[in-house]
């Protein structure tokens, strides 16, 4: 902290005396308490990939550099961003949601953030014709028409078995046209690896 007596002063690092007699200067050193550090760390899961940062801090860009050091109760805001082809499923072991994540570093803390691909999804659609009234439902769930008539299914080998039901009055006359057409009334069966589309006729009795 600097220097006292013989004529010197101040937090100077040197002291010049003028020997003159007998003197004494004293030096003053005071200890340096380290800061409390804790170390952020960011683990990544899921199918897909992407990049975790410390938006109001520099260190961690993970990435490549996926921990760091910071001062003990320090704020610490961390950010998301997918790769192409990925999406941000979200934060947990701290954090939730899937904005930023702002971790207060009390101590040591791992926070996960996981990264999912985004699923590559075809399309079905279902039309329904005819002077009658019938549902079109599948087994996998999302078609029920007239009432929801498109649902969309993972790519692949997914099938899909739709079941035409008159209403009332009315029977169903087949599938016509489309993916279909080739089952007559029997419950219709797709094979989801492309985008699809099946065609009803509800007939009214006596027609």
């Amino acid at each position: 902290n600097g220097f006292s007596g013989a004529g010197c002063s101040g937090p100077g690092s040197s002291c010049t005396v003028a020997m003159n007699g007998e003197q004494t200067v004293t030096a003053t050193f005071t200890a340096i308490t380290p800061i409390p550090m804790s170390t952020l760390s960011v683990q990544k899961i899921g199918s897909g990939s992407g990049t975790v940062t410390s938006a109001n801090q520099a260190g961690i860009n993970c990435g490549s550099t996926c921990g760091a050091s910071f001062p003990t109760n320090s704020l610490v805001t961390l950010t998301a961003t997918p790769a192409t082809g990925s999406t941000f499923i979200g934060w947990s072991n701290g954090c939730t949601g899937t904005g930023s994540c702002d971790v207060t570093l009390t101590s040591d803390q791992i926070i996960v953030a996981q990264f999912d691909l985004v699923p590559d999804l075809v399309t079905l659609s279902v039309n329904t014709s005819g002077p009658g009234d019938g549902t079109v439902t599948s087994d996998q769930g999302g078609i029920s028409c007239p009432s929801a008539c498109t649902a969309s299914f993972p790519r692949g080998t997914t099938v899909v078995t739709l079941t035409a039901v008159p209403n009332g009055p009315s029977v169903f006359a087949g599938w016509r046209g489309g993916t279909c057409e080739a089952f007559g009334i029997a419950p219709c069966m797709i094979t989801m690896d492309d985008n699809r589309t099946a065609n009803a006729r509800f007939e009214r009795f006596g027609r």
